[in-house]
């Protein structure tokens, strides 16, 4: 195939999928024969597929075998010629963009593929992902060879570690704000970054290769610490979250002229400290009790909002274990439609939540539908605003291969897991 036409093959795939998105109704009553079929369907899938990459003329077939036969013969091409961006092309459809974008692995078959109406089942090889979704642009990031070949290994399990802090410092809100909460800094910094060190320490002698610390614990001075710590030794990890904090304009930046101006960020730092990418949090708190720590909100105040501005991009990591999402704690959990549809949409392999919340079975529900649907493994760190919590309440990692309550001897306030890779 030339590369023209392989392009036209991609603007095809895409109107398909496209088409079949916004008509669930239809898509269902064209899938449901072709799924009570399943042998004949697959021999269709095939001799399409090798029709479309032979460059012969076909006759008309239902829009599911067409969709699935491009994404095979589209893959086949590209195992024939390897190599190049896999963001493979941007097609616009109908006025929208989207990005066509090569999966690391074939994705894998989860529980929802049993299920009729489920339209990842038909794409295997590519991910169409929408280059804006409710408002936010999508970027995808890559993942370099060597930390890639670190990280896949030569088994199928990875080991990480969900580090918080019951060390009695809390974000302290600042007052002058009103009706706004802020965390301009913390409290007792010295105190966190010493249970920051004594936590990578931990992870080193555990082996961790994944390293993640709850929303509002590290600052920005903190989060070059950790930057310092990583590149000034050998250890084990490959990416890291060093938590999220409130982050203002920086000098050289433009001065703040409302709390919109502020973030609640997150990154990811690969082995050497160096940011993979910067997520900003996609939905602001909203709580109706007062805030505890230093500077907390009076009794009198029934209504507090955290002042920080919505992100306006979503930022994903490509790796050889797949797409990874960062997720600021009400990013994963929200229950409106139009975060649920992001996740939906995108379906990555994993998710990294750094949280701050008083209880995390709202996560775990979340967690486990992505798992079921998409096969996505949900990795939450959590603190609670006082810093003071239940065991139970420190975070979890979905799908568990290895019981919490088994994986002693470390702290007890931080949690060691191994997690199967999908593929």
């Amino acid at each position: 195939m030339t590369s023209a036409r392989t392009k036209q093959l991609f603007e095809r795939m895409v109107t398909i999928w496209q088409a079949l998105w916004l008509d669930h109704p239809t898509f269902q009553n064209e899938e449901r024969p072709l799924r009570a079929q399943w042998e004949d369907t697959k021999g269709r899938i095939t001799a399409l597929a090798k029709e479309i990459y032979d460059n012969q003329n076909s006759a008309p077939c239902p829009r599911p075998v067409e969709l699935a036969a491009l994404d095979k013969a589209l893959y086949q091409e590209h195992m024939t010629n390897p190599g190049g961006d896999r963001i493979c092309s941007d097609v616009t459809v109908n006025g929208q963009k989207f990005h066509v974008y090569l999966r690391s692995f074939p994705r894998p078959f989860s529980l929802h593929d049993t299920q009729s109406g489920h339209l990842a089942f038909w794409l295997r090889h590519y991910r169409i992902v929408p280059a804006s979704i409710r408002g936010y642009s999508v970027d995808i990031k890559f993942l370099d060879s060597t930390s890639n070949k670190k990280l896949r290994g030569e088994g199928k399990i990875a080991r990480v570690y969900l580090g918080t802090f019951p060390d009695g410092c809390t974000p302290d809100w600042s007052e002058k704000h009103k009706p706004y909460y802020v965390a301009d800094k913390i409290t007792n910094p010295d105190r966190r970054l010493g249970s920051i060190l004594q936590a990578l320490e931990e992870a080193e002698q555990q082996g961790a290769q994944v390293v993640l610390f709850p929303e509002l614990t590290v600052t920005v001075a903190h989060r070059q610490e950790i930057c310092r710590w990583l590149n000034g030794r050998e250890h084990p990890f490959l990416l890291v979250v060093p938590g999220s904090f409130h982050k203002g304009a920086l000098p050289g930046e433009k001065a703040q002229s409302s709390c919109n101006d502020r973030r609640n960020q997150s990154c990811i730092l690969n082995s050497a400290g160096v940011p993979l990418l910067e997520q900003d949090k996609l939905v602001p708190l909203f709580v109706r009790n007062r805030l505890e720590g230093n500077n907390s909100s009076s009794t009198e105040d029934k209504r507090c909002f955290e002042g920080v501005g919505s992100a306006e991009k979503i930022h994903l990591l490509d790796t050889d274990i797949g797409l990874i999402a960062l997720a600021i704690c009400r990013d994963l959990l929200q229950e409106s439609s139009p975060i649920t549809d992001i996740w939906e949409s995108l379906a990555p392999d994993w998710i990294l939540v750094p949280s701050m919340s008083e209880g995390v079975s709202g996560h775990q529900l979340t967690a486990e539908r992505l798992f079921r649907m998409y096969g996505t493994r949900v990795l939450v760190a959590n603190q609670c605003l006082a810093g003071k919590f239940e065991k139970a309440s420190h975070g979890f990692v979905s799908p568990l291969r290895i019981p919490l309550g088994e994986i002693l001897p470390i702290a007890p306030h931080n949690r060691l897991a191994n997690v199967s890779i999908p593929g």
